[in-house]
């Protein structure tokens, strides 16, 4: 058994409600639509029962109770804070937390971004342990959510990046992916690094081509060429 974790990010926006519980269960869909088997999606409720989630009605009520209040500008303001599984209701092999309402305009120079992760527990042989098949899921996740950056990796390894406490910089992970304003790779990567454009702008980069084992000497190596080859970047493209 083979534990991934997917991290994305995106800068928060003041968006209606309807707005974010659209992309949550837009997003949802993007998986399913990829492999039956990444839903059907449920939540816990308050009693710890799983109850369906399967259509947007659905989402938007795990979305509304999953509220967190916090304090904006001396005004008070909701963020939400969905978690939905796929898989036994006792063993959930898929689980999908999102953190969406966070607007980074009320907290300049803080990273502060929506953000949704993806844990998959796989068996080895699995058909979606293979590494296209998490490089499509990392691609489906940055486009629903139209994120700036995201990352794919082992359990542990790379560690994703914490609200508040860091800088926001994308992380080198086995896969990396940029969103269109993200600034551009070098145009040379060194081997065995692979870069692959995705429709829409976003890039794709892919630090080994074989299943990332995160204790493999070899593949940390790698994902530390990917992370040289990010700081070397020019800084970030401005916002239109």
């Amino acid at each position: 058994m083979t534990t991934f974790m997917l991290h994305g990010y995106r800068a928060g926006r003041d968006e209606p409600f309807p707005a974010h519980a659209a992309r949550v269960w837009a997003t949802l869909s993007a998986l399913t639509a990829l492999s039956p088997r990444l839903g059907p999606w449920w939540r816990r409720d308050d009693a710890g029962r799983a109850e369906p989630v399967d259509d947007l009605v659905a989402a938007a009520g795990a979305l509304g109770a999953s509220a967190v209040s916090w304090w904006r500008a001396g005004r008070e303001a909701t963020s939400w804070a969905p978690v939905f599984c796929a898989g036994d209701a006792h063993a959930p092999w898929a689980e999908c937390a999102f953190t969406v309402g966070v607007s980074l305009p009320a907290l300049p120079g803080v990273f502060a971004p929506e953000r949704v992760s993806l844990r998959l527990d796989l068996a080895d042989d699995d058909v979606l342990a293979r590494p296209e098949a998490v490089g499509a899921v990392l691609a489906a996740l940055g486009v629903a959510m139209e994120l700036s950056h995201a990352h794919a990796g082992g359990a542990r390894v790379p560690a994703p990046r914490l609200p508040l406490l860091s800088d926001g910089a994308p992380v080198a992970g086995w896969m990396t992916l940029l969103g269109p304003r993200e600034a551009p790779l070098p145009a040379v990567l060194p081997a065995p690094l692979v870069a692959r454009p995705l429709p829409g702008g976003a890039t794709l980069v892919t630090a080994v081509s074989e299943v990332f084992r995160e204790r493999d000497p070899g593949h940390r190596a790698a994902v530390e060429a990917l992370a040289r080859a990010l700081d070397a970047r020019p800084p970030r493209r401005p916002p239109a």
